[in-house]
């Protein structure tokens, strides 16, 4: 398992669902080339286990920091109240987390695979 592409992988991964969350269908060119890298890399599944790992990852904290602001402005004073009700994100976290788990899950098993003796 190289350690470079790995990193790699999460690092595109993040890019990705950065962009994909922000941008929406503008970040579609982007998303095919990082889903081109994957699959034309020599070592492809440790790239992918990155790519899973930054795409749930950086989409988990997106979603969490969107909640977090609204949260924040649910303020009231003397004479004044805002107040924020964030939608129901459950279903896109657990998406996300499904992601990092089976991108770790993947990261896991070729470390195991690598390290094991040949007989």
């Amino acid at each position: 398992m190289r350690l470079r592409h790995w990193l790699t992988g999460i690092a595109l991964g993040a890019v990705m669902g950065a962009f994909g969350l922000e941008f929406g269908m503008l970040a579609l060119p982007i998303l095919i080339l990082g889903g081109v890298w994957a699959a034309l890399e020599s070592d492809r599944p440790v790239g992918v286990a990155g790519v899973l790992i930054g795409v749930g990852a950086s989409a988990a904290g997106l979603i969490a920091v969107g909640n977090a602001q609204c949260a924040a402005s649910n303020v009231s004073g003397n004479g004044y109240s805002a107040s924020c009700t964030p939608p129901d994100v459950t279903p896109f976290l657990a998406l996300a987390g499904a992601f990092v788990i089976l991108g770790a899950a993947l990261a896991a098993y070729l470390v195991s695979s690598a390290c094991r003796p040949s007989v």
